[in-house]
Formats: structure tokens, C-alpha cells, sequence
């Protein structure tokens, strides 16, 4: 970020923006200018497309230096399931930018793609600097029953905001019999945010009186 002077160049704001990212960033992916050979992102930026081995609970995203306007022309996250079913559209909601940050709170339960888009039709660009998500393991259950084999299943809910996630898992099993168990429910309890505050403490401040005292008026009773 420093060599190319992207986005938390400074802890000040070179292009007069208030929104300007002042931290800066670890790592950034951006749509490569196809016409430079060292990185450098690409002026009529399109789309990035993350794609995960397993379905996971995705949290949250971090974008960096979407310019202004492009929330107005359809740029977002599109988050798809395993057979490439949209599951949700969060719009980015900058109004203005050229080095600003973005936390995008996603929540979406059982995503395999993520398509990240910056929009096509401005002049533009945009980088993702950050992706939360995990993986919540449905349990193993063990079952006891004289009808031969249980077949169980297990459904998973989730709710969450910008501190907590809380995952249901709701599950329930079928003997070969026919007899059906009683449903049990299992909370798990995600910690998004475990981040704590960063205060910047005001400095000292010695103050002087400058102004010498007036002669008393000894006119005065």
C-alpha cells in the first residue's frame, strides 16, 4: 500500500475526503489493470469472485477505495449458495470515497461463492482488504435404540449482528421402526467483534495567563 500509495497512505487525508481510510491495510485484493505489468487496480474495475472448498458462515467484508457513486450503479456483494442460487444482495453504501473504508456486514449462513462488485460503467475501482467467515461443524450425535439403525438429521438457523452470531442446530432422528425421537436444540455462540476500542488520549495541555494583573483601585471603599 505505501509503495503504490493506496489506500492508509497516511494518517492524514491527502485528497481533502472525510471518509478517507487512515489505518493501513495488511493485504488488498483489486482487479488487476490488464494494461501494467506491476499491480496497480484497474481503472474500469469489475467484479472479484471468492469461492470457498466448503460452505461457510460469512460474516462481514472490508472494502477499501470505492469511489463515489458507484453504490448508486449496483455495486455490492452477491453471496451464492452450493448450487449457485443467490442467497442474499448487500449494496455498498459509500457516498463518497477515494480511500475510504467500508465494513460490509454480510451474515449470511451456508455460502460457497462470494462475488465482490465494484461496478462496470464508472470510473472507478475498489479492493477487498478483509473477509470474516467460518465454518459452524453441525455435532455428532449418539443415539440408543433396540429398533435397529437411527437415521438422524439436523437443520442449522443463524442469527446474528455486529457482535454476536448465534447458530441453531435443531435435531431429530427416525428409528427403522418408524418411532421418532424428541427434538433437541443445540446454541452456539460466535464472537464477531473481538476487537476493543483503540482511544487516542489527548496530550497534556500546560495553559499560561499572558496578562499582567491591573494596579488595584484604591478609590474603591
Amino acid at each position: 500500500n505505501l509503495i503504490y500509495g493506496g489506500p492508509g497512505e497516511s494518517s492524514t487525508d491527502p485528497s481533502g475526503y472525510n471518509f478517507s481510510n487512515n489505518s493501513l491495510q495488511g493485504h488488498a485484493v483489486v482487479v488487476q489493470d490488464p494494461a501494467k505489468l506491476n499491480p496497480d487496480d484497474y481503472f474500469l474495475s469489475d467484479t472479484l469472485v471468492f469461492e470457498f472448498d466448503v460452505p461457510v458462515y460469512l460474516q462481514s467484508i472490508v472494502n477499501v477505495d470505492i469511489e463515489g457513486g458507484q453504490s448508486a450503479h449496483g455495486a455490492g456483494a452477491f453471496v451464492y449458495d452450493a448450487m449457485g442460487g443467490l442467497i442474499d444482495f448487500i449494496p455498498f453504501t459509500t457516498e463518497i470515497g477515494d480511500n475510504n473504508q467500508e465494513d460490509v456486514l454480510i451474515g449470511a449462513n451456508n455460502v460457497s461463492t462470494l462475488k465482490v462488485f465494484f461496478g462496470d460503467t464508472l470510473v472507478t475501482s475498489g479492493a477487498v482488504a478483509q473477509i470474516c467467515f467460518g465454518v459452524i461443524d453441525k455435532p455428532e450425535v449418539d443415539w440408543t435404540d433396540n429398533c435397529g439403525e437411527v437415521l438422524d438429521t439436523c437443520t442449522q438457523t443463524v442469527v446474528d449482528d455486529e457482535c454476536i452470531a448465534v447458530f441453531t442446530n435443531t435435531i431429530s432422528a427416525v428409528d427403522e421402526c418408524g418411532n421418532a425421537s424428541a427434538v433437541c436444540t443445540q446454541d452456539v455462540t460466535v464472537r464477531v467483534d473481538g476487537e476493543r476500542p483503540e482511544m487516542i488520549c489527548p496530550s497534556t495541555l500546560f495553559l499560561t495567563c499572558e496578562e499582567a494583573l491591573p494596579d488595584p483601585n484604591t478609590s474603591l471603599a
